[in-house]
């Protein structure tokens, strides 16, 4: 049986490294493999990613700071 999997973007501060928000979004393994670049030993990418301005850009994400800011995809079954 498959088990379901939640994906997050999080937003963490560079100055305190404290999760600033967490969104939830509903896309699935192979779809977010269009996205980001993901590692070939995490097949159902559950692994944590950093999202670089090319990765934010295809999520619509712009017009950031980056240097207060760092944004991460998560995964939770």
């Amino acid at each position: 049986m498959m088990q379901k999997v939640r994906r997050y973007i999080e937003i963490y501060s560079n100055v305190t490294d404290e999760i600033l928000l967490r969104i939830e979004i509903k896309i699935g393994a192979n779809q977010i493999k269009e996205f980001i670049s993901i590692d070939s030993d995490d097949p159902d990418v559950l692994g944590v990613y950093s999202l670089n301005d090319n990765d934010l850009k295809k999520f619509g994400i712009t017009n950031y700071d980056e240097t207060s800011i760092s944004f991460f995809i998560t995964s939770e079954l």
